[in-house]
């Protein structure tokens, strides 16, 4: 990672482009292989920020080591916005440039499973839904830092980068912006609403599935749910989603406004 200086306005000698996906992705005109992530850490010093970057890099490396949840490879560098954010004194945001390895492939969203290939895309489901949960399970009950913006499917893609030999599911949504803190101290709350999303999600994966279920994981779930205590804020409306999961309701959103208001 570097970091650019003050008067800098941007790490590329061309003009970043908008991508396909939208948002704060880009492209780089002379290399389609990668894809950027423009993340506007305001006025951050710039130092502080590094840190942050490298405490960020470690979380991603832990999801792809310790918990089996791929993400393409990353790269970050450290920038100036293009224009000030600060009229008065004229200073320019601090900006985080995250290149990545475009994922050749389709959103977990418009995936379409033959009946041929159910059996393998079964598999590779019943893992990641399990490896999302253990890091769930981790991370609640340690005092240590975690990435926040790991739940839905919808940030996945099923597909490979150039020379890997099969299609996997990949994490690409993963934020420079969602690093937390102390997680256990302050991010009650959160947790909770992230075992609710994954609920959803388990929903959703077994809808692409024509409605097989995924057994490993929803026994891996109801355990994680063995072990909330009674006296968890949260757990009479987990006991909730647990039932209706169990009777095949995954429609949550009453439960996820309660927890979140």
């Amino acid at each position: 990672m570097s970091d650019l200086g003050k008067d800098e306005k941007s790490p590329f000698t061309e003009t970043l482009v908008p991508s396909g996906f939208g948002g704060q992705l880009k492209d780089l005109p002379s290399d389609k292989d990668k894809i950027i992530r423009e993340v506007d850490f305001g006025l951050m010093d710039t130092n502080d920020l590094v840190g942050e970057m490298s405490l960020y890099k470690g979380l991603v490396g832990e999801l792809n080591s310790k918990y089996g949840i791929k993400t393409p490879k990353i790269e970050l560098v450290i920038g100036r916005s293009d224009q000030p954010r600060d009229p008065i004194f004229k200073r320019k945001s601090s900006v985080v440039y995250a290149v990545t390895d475009r994922i050749k492939g389709v959103n977990f969203e418009d995936l379409k499973i033959e009946n041929s290939e159910v059996p393998l895309m079964h598999e590779k489901m019943e893992t990641l839904i399990s490896n999302i949960l253990f890091y769930i399970k981790d991370k609640s009950s340690q005092e240590s830092d975690f990435l926040g913006d790991i739940y839905g499917l919808y940030q996945f893609m099923y597909g490979r980068v150039d020379g890997e030999p099969e299609d996997q599911f990949y994490l690409v949504d993963v934020d420079p912006g969602f690093v937390f803190h102390n997680a256990t101290k302050h991010n009650i709350r959160r947790f909770a609403s992230y075992l609710v999303y994954l609920v959803e999600d388990l929903g959703e994966a077994e809808k692409k599935l024509g409605g097989e279920r995924l057994l490993q994981a929803r026994k891996n779930i109801n355990d994680f749910f063995n072990t909330i205590a009674s006296s968890d804020s949260y757990f009479k409306k987990l006991q909730e989603v647990r039932a209706r999961m169990n009777q095949g309701n995954f429609d949550y959103r009453d439960i996820l406004n309660e927890i979140i208001d």
